[in-house]
């Protein structure tokens, strides 16, 4: 006989409880992530969605403009997060940033950053910022350098533009969804940072 939902999560419920943990309620749904494509300029061996250059599976423009309907229709779901693949590739991107930012939503770009390097997307991170949505980078050096997995690696092809990314791009624990007083936290932590720089620069002259 089949233990019906309701036993099933009792038995969830008591099991939490023995390990000292609350129970789970279902809050109301605010964040709509959507995969609108699997294409990819990077062909990652831990991608979870194996998303590559070869995969064309691409969200339909109708299905594009189902989800900008539901977002009106929805006031309560306040951010929508696109994800993929390379979203930043798919043909209808902007138009569905530029539409749920329309609505007022607050929209989140899974951007892997060296999608900006390629042909026909020079512009993106300016459209990004023009749109305020951002971007961050969150490792401070390539994941594939760092010593957590060097064992694993059995060899280390060039990776000229992930490098350069790293060099170039400072990642800030900041973004447009921060309080102001969170904001202005990092602000100071910067300024600080900067004034620490220039008396060593000083120093050394």
């Amino acid at each position: 006989m089949k233990a019906s939902p309701e036993l099933d999560r009792s038995r969830f419920e008591a099991h939490l409880a023995t390990l000292g943990l609350p129970s789970i309620r279902r809050e109301r749904v605010t964040t709509l992530q959507v995969n609108i494509g699997l294409r990819c300029n990077l062909a990652c061996h831990h991608c979870h969605v194996e998303s590559g250059p070869k995969r064309g599976e691409a969200l339909a423009r109708r299905d594009v403009e189902r989800i900008l309907r539901l977002l009106e229709r929805n006031p309560a779901v306040d951010t929508l997060d696109i994800t993929g693949g390379a979203p930043e590739l798919h043909a209808d991107f902007r138009d569905l940033v530029r539409g749920a930012r329309g609505l007022g939503r607050r929209v989140i770009d899974r951007c892997n950053l060296t999608v900006l390097f390629e042909p026909g997307q020079e512009d993106t991170a300016s459209f990004l910022a023009e749109q305020g949505v951002p971007t961050a980078l969150h490792y401070p050096q390539p994941v594939h350098t760092q010593q957590s997995l060097s064992p694993f690696l059995k060899r280390r092809l060039p990776t000229p533009i992930t490098h350069r990314l790293c060099d170039t791009v400072i990642s800030l624990p900041i973004s447009a969804y921060m309080s102001m007083q969170d904001q202005d936290q990092v602000i100071s932590a910067v300024l600080e940072w900067a004034e620490m720089g220039n008396a060593a620069a000083v120093a050394g002259r």
